[in-house]
């Protein structure tokens, strides 16, 4: 990737992830795994399998993102001392906050979260826009070139099954990419494999999401075994200083981060964001740098294409 490209790309995800930087090195990498795919998607009919707010595909699709825009600009704080909800699922539109064009969409994208694909919709990442729960039979009246997905790990049947099924909507010669973790996500991260207390606290439940740990060689093996996909690219990535880094990084504090900077008048936090990126743009930058030098051998995810 160019510096220039890296610079414009890193400076993207950075004003989205602000609050919580210890992602953007994450996205930066993934976002250069996933170019090939990526490069189909915006040319023919796709599907998103998951696409959340929508905020982060918007990037991936080669859009410009306002500066005003991250993850946590529509966020709504009447539910924010709940701690037994998520409160990034609770999403309100700010109409003050103008979307760029967006100039590639997804033909379709699918996520459970009503309040997440309202985002999604303002985004205007998509033609269109389904709810639905991808543990049950995904129903769908078309089939597609492309179809892209990040939670296939999270889902209750096991991630060959799930391929399987999504196969019956791609037409002929259609891609399939996704991502998931390896043995080494646990290994680098311990607030999932620390029996410690401490960990146990920092990993706030996220534990629990991860349904599947996948070995890439044996799943090949398996996906060769099936004879229904031929494997385009296995491309490995996050390496463990990276993980161990996004393990915690700002999250025992973003909370009370959001609220202060919610306080504020938008001007206001829209100077101080500016300068908070500024500030911290060698930073992320040597650390995404870092991340993008990773090799097959220590790296905690990988992303396949199919």
């Amino acid at each position: 990737m160019r510096e220039k490209n890296l610079n414009y790309i890193i400076k993207s995800f950075f004003n989205i992830y602000w609050l919580r930087l210890e992602s953007v090195p994450w996205e930066v990498s993934l976002y250069k795994q996933n170019r090939y795919l990526f490069k189909n998607i915006i040319k023919k009919k796709s599907l998103e399998i998951g696409c959340g707010n929508g905020i982060t595909s918007f990037i991936n699709l080669g859009n410009r993102i306002n500066p005003e825009i991250d993850h946590f600009s529509f966020l709504n704080f009447n539910q924010f001392n709940n701690n037994k909800k998520d409160f990034y699922y609770q999403f309100s539109i700010n109409k003050n906050i103008k979307v760029k064009k967006t100039i590639n969409k997804f033909t379709k994208v699918i996520d459970l979260k009503k309040n997440l694909l309202k985002i999604a919709r303002y985004m205007n990442i998509a033609e269109s826009y389904k709810v639905w729960d991808c543990n049950k039979s995904l129903q769908l009246n078309d089939k597609y070139d492309c179809i892209y997905s990040t939670i296939i790990y999270w889902l209750q049947e096991s991630p060959i099954n799930n391929l399987k099924k999504w196969s019956k909507f791609l037409n002929r010669g259609g891609l399939i990419g996704f991502t998931a973790p390896n043995k080494n996500f646990y290994k680098f991260c311990k607030t999932y494999s620390s029996k410690e207390k401490i960990y146990k606290i920092l990993n706030y439940e996220r534990k629990k999401h991860i349904k599947h740990i996948i070995d890439p060689v044996e799943f090949e093996k398996k996906i060769e075994k099936q004879g229904i996909f031929k494997i385009i690219k296995v491309n490995y990535f996050l390496k463990e200083s990276t993980l161990r880094f996004w393990d915690i990084g700002l999250r025992p504090i973003s909370k009370f981060l959001i609220r202060t900077i919610k306080y504020l008048k938008f001007n206001t936090m829209v100077k101080l964001k500016k300068s908070f990126l500024k500030n911290h743009f060698n930073l992320i930058k040597e650390l995404c740098k870092t991340e993008l030098k990773q090799n097959k051998i220590n790296a905690g995810d990988f992303f396949f294409t199919f």
